[in-house]
């Protein structure tokens, strides 16, 4: 869907046409997405802020896992995608331990975007639905394995120790 302007405000693509990304008007190109459909929005500023992609392969030797994962990204003017893209470039000749420090940093700082919901099936045909905080760290998980006993942990701040567990029925 195109403005009266001009400006792309909605992609809707095969895989063979999916668009990559734009950050203030500017295209990027996104190798990542070249075997993907779905749809693409754009603010009014003409930067990508969101989409459905679906980029499932049929493959009988990896179990199939379907969900919807909301990301929370920065304000693009404060650090836009293409700032990150720029900060990626410069750690690509770092060391291992180096370039992770300095995406811990950037992360500390905000500048990262993180996955804080996901709803969907789990690797051993359950179905979750897990809440993540500010950091992307695993708080909320509501689990309904395969076997059917549903489960509610809530989870320590600093690491995937449960806090809480909850059964149903109590």
């Amino acid at each position: 869907m195109i403005e009266l302007d001009g400006t792309v405000r909605l992609s809707i693509s095969n895989r063979s046409h999916f668009p990559g990304g734009c950050c203030q008007r500017i295209a990027n190109a996104r190798p990542d997405r070249r075997s993907v459909a779905g749809m693409r929005f754009v603010d009014d500023a003409g930067t990508e802020n969101g989409g459905l992609i679906q980029h499932r392969k049929l493959n009988a030797s990896v179990a199939t896992r379907t969900g919807v994962i909301v990301n929370d990204r920065p304000d693009p003017q404060r650090f836009s995608i293409h700032d990150l893209k720029v900060a990626i470039a410069q750690t690509e000749s770092l060391p291992v331990a180096e370039r992770e420090a300095r995406f811990a940093a950037l992360r500390d700082e905000g500048k990262v975007g993180e996955p804080r919901v996901y709803l969907g099936t789990t690797r051993h045909r359950g179905f979750a639905l897990m809440l993540s905080d500010a950091k992307g760290r695993a708080r909320l998980l509501l689990l309904v394995p395969a076997q059917g006993e549903p489960v509610l942990q809530l989870l320590a701040e600093h690491s995937l120790r449960v806090v809480t567990t909850c059964l149903w029925p109590p």
